[in-house]
């Protein structure tokens, strides 16, 4: 999956959204959260499309990050189509206008690094990815709800 569902979304790193997901991946919790209060979505962002991605993300994160090295071992290309899926959810969603396109690109990445961890047998690193990201979309829910509305 080495950057080929991403196409146009290569813009890791450069806006809000993805600078709010390395945060929290640096344990800089404080910093992403206060940062999410003032950051903004960029054309439509719609609740329904956030549920849509956020409830299978979230339950995928969970799954990975509650699994021991042998489960991970023998679940991976599984849970690596289960990646792919999620990714090309996300870009349909912001290929349709509905969810911000560098919030989406973040997500993205996210996805990504945990199939890389998995692939690269770094399973404690796809774990702690995996929680990072749900750490990341439960905080979108939370401190942009009502924008979402």
């Amino acid at each position: 999956m080495d950057n080929i569902l991403l196409g146009d979304f290569l813009s890791y790193g450069r806006g809000r959204w993805s600078q709010i997901y390395i945060l929290i991946k640096q344990n800089r919790y404080l910093e992403a959260f206060n940062l999410i209060e003032r950051t903004g979505f960029r054309g439509k962002t719609h609740i329904s499309a956030i549920r849509k991605i956020h409830e299978p993300i979230a339950k995928l994160c969970d799954r990975i990050a509650g699994l021991s090295d042998s489960e991970l071992t023998i679940h991976t290309n599984e849970l690596q189509q289960d990646l792919v899926r999620s990714v090309i959810v996300v870009r349909y969603q912001a290929e349709r206008g509905l969810i911000d396109r560098d919030l989406a690109s973040a997500i993205i990445n996210g996805l990504q690094e945990i199939y890389k961890a998995l692939a690269g047998k770094k399973y404690d690193l796809a774990r702690d990815n995996a929680s990072r990201l749900r750490i990341f979309l439960d905080s979108i829910i939370a401190f942009k709800y009502n924008q979402l509305k």
